[in-house]
């Protein structure tokens, strides 16, 4: 009995003793890890030098430690000494005109480097007045973009696209409006002969409708800015030429691209009047100061405050009127492709375009006021290679627009202009209810609801509301067609680099034009004070609502008008 005892508690001892020993010995794997991993990086010195491949030293190429911000430059002989640190260091080495390279550092202490030019750039394909050659071989002022800088900005158009990326090209925006930016554009600044834009070439033609061009149809853009390299063009190439190229098709396998943007457009800037209370206050200052009785009481400027009542308001017309952004969408789809006979490109893209402008709907106008724009791109590029001598490109492009807008823009004076409605909101303080009579003033002043409201300091009847959604409607639809068939002579069999090209272009241009106006039932508002005559005290407020006009229905007079025009053009091309 005793000696099992005994064994027993021999053999707790020894399991005890195991596990402390388990844990000593885990204890020191990672305490010794720990002190592995606080060691700091180990700094040594790499020298070398930096040659080109004909074995002569480059000056100042910068070699940076990657990842850090610890660099140095090439001396006069191309030597470098710089302090690396950290467990796998990677040297770069960058050069303007040759290829960067990127070197592990590892057990080497000295690094010798040869760079490489980079010929791409110099390679680069740039259209021309008369063609297209290599970057290099241009002497003239040539700027040239390229479609993935296009397709970086969401623009409404091509022409916004451009803005601030090609050097020299200077365009101006007088407008906001869905369809109707109208843009300026200037090679030359204020320069410019006559302040007129550019000459502007779409696949060699001249045309005028590159606001209207889909960016995603678009291969490169290119600027002849001086005399070199606009002399061919003569006297139509003095304020410089632009020359767009659209996409042609490949002899690789089709490729299919579908894109779907979508944007927001919002104001650059917000017309915000002071609290009606502060108008009441600098009103009665003004009058003060002109030696007049002030119009409103310290009772009425503490109902503004209060906002208790529905004719002592706080109006603000902007928010009433306008919206924080209007939504912009542009959708996509192309495919390329061929064989080695033919080449195809096709493209088809819609863009919707809304504005910024709080509009009453169809239902309740019968008519439509809204501000918007729907534009709907397509285009057929074809190259037929006849044989080996003759090449034939049929290019074949429409676009159609459908414009909406308010009736006011039907005055010939007002077209293309928001001036009117931005008039209205200086013109209406905000201590106007509005921007139209309520249920409850119904009720109360027995008058109509959901009639516009008109401030009594303006005469001709205008209210931001008014004049966006009570003058009609303005309905336009254009349609643009632009159709190129070239014939291009490899004539190099009878003399060596001679050809010839042949290129006849038929464009049209049509638009119908729909035209609703009408007016609006209002009224005046008006509110003053009664006080008793004897104790001066306050006994009402005298509010009214005066018909600006006799109420009655209104009726539209509605007229159209259509257009149509087109253009030819004939190109016969001999380069030798």
């Amino acid at each position: 009995m005793d000696s099992k005892v005994f064994f027993i508690q021999k053999q707790k001892e020894t399991l005890g003793n195991i596990l402390i020993r388990i844990l000593c010995f885990l204890f020191l794997i990672s305490g010794s890890a720990g002190a592995f991993a606080l060691q700091p990086d180990i700094v040594k010195e790499v020298r070398g030098v930096v040659l080109d491949v004909n074995n002569e030293p480059l000056i100042g190429v910068s070699v940076m430690l990657k990842g850090t911000t610890i660099g140095t430059i090439t001396d006069f002989d191309g030597n470098y000494t710089i302090k690396v640190k950290g467990t796998k260091p990677v040297l770069s080495f960058s050069y303007i005109g040759y290829q960067t390279q990127e070197i592990l550092v590892g057990s080497k202490s000295r690094i010798d480097v040869v760079l490489t030019e980079e010929l791409t750039a110099l390679d680069e394909v740039v259209v021309v007045a008369y063609g297209s050659q290599s970057k290099v071989t241009v002497t003239g002022s040539i700027s040239s973009i390229k479609t993935n800088d296009l397709k970086q900005t969401p623009a409404p158009n091509l022409v916004s696209a451009l803005t601030g990326k090609l050097p020299g090209l200077t365009t101006i925006q007088s407008s906001g409006m869905p369809g109707e930016e109208n843009f300026q554009m200037y090679l030359r600044g204020v320069s410019t002969t006559n302040t007129q834009n550019p000459l502007i070439l779409i696949d060699g033609v001249p045309r005028d409708n590159i606001m209207s061009i889909d960016p995603n149809e678009v291969e490169s853009i290119s600027v002849l800015k001086d005399a070199s390299a606009t002399a061919v063009f003569g006297v139509r190439g003095a304020n410089g030429v632009i020359l767009v190229t659209t996409k042609q098709g490949s002899s690789e396998k089709p490729s299919l691209s579908i894109s779907a943007e979508f944007g927001m457009q919002m104001p650059t800037r917000e017309i915000h009047q002071v609290d009606s209370w502060d108008h009441a206050i600098l009103r009665n200052q003004a009058l003060k100061n002109d030696g007049l009785a002030p119009q409103y009481s310290d009772r009425q400027i503490q109902l503004y405050r209060d906002g208790t009542s529905p004719v002592y308001p706080n109006t603000d017309w902007w928010d009433e009127t306008m919206k924080s952004y209007a939504p912009q969408n542009r959708y996509n789809v192309n495919l390329s492709g061929g064989t080695d006979k033919v080449k195809y490109f096709v493209n088809m893209g819609m863009l919707t375009q809304r504005s910024l402008f709080k509009t009453e709907s169809e239902k309740k106008l019968g008519y439509d006021p809204e501000f918007k724009l729907d534009r709907y791109n397509i285009r057929t590029n074809l190259d037929i290679k006849i044989n080996n001598w003759i090449k034939a490109k049929l290019n074949l492009a429409t676009y159609i627009d459908k414009q909406n807008k308010p009736g006011v823009f039907i005055q010939p004076e007002l077209r293309g202009s928001t001036d009117l409605i931005y008039a209205s909101f200086y013109q209406h303080n905000n201590t106007v209810p509005g921007p139209l009579t309520t249920e409850e003033m119904a009720k109360e002043y027995g008058i109509q609801a959901g009639v516009p409201i008109i401030s009594p300091d303006v005469d001709n009847g205008n209210t931001p509301y008014t004049t966006i959604n009570g003058r009609g409607f303005l309905n336009m639809d254009k349609s643009n067609l632009n159709s190129s068939l070239a014939l291009d002579f490899d004539l190099g069999w009878l003399t060596k680099g001679l050809s010839s090209k042949l290129q006849i272009a038929f464009d049209t241009y049509g638009y119908s034009q729909r035209d609703g106006n009408t007016d609006i039932n209002s009224y005046r508002f008006n509110i003053s004070e009664d006080y008793d005559a004897v104790t001066g005290e306050f006994l009402r407020d005298n509010v009214s609502f005066t018909e600006q006009s006799p109420f009655q229905y209104r009726n539209m007079s509605l007229s159209k008008s259509s257009g149509y025009l087109y253009k030819m053009n004939l190109q016969w091309i001999i380069n030798c």
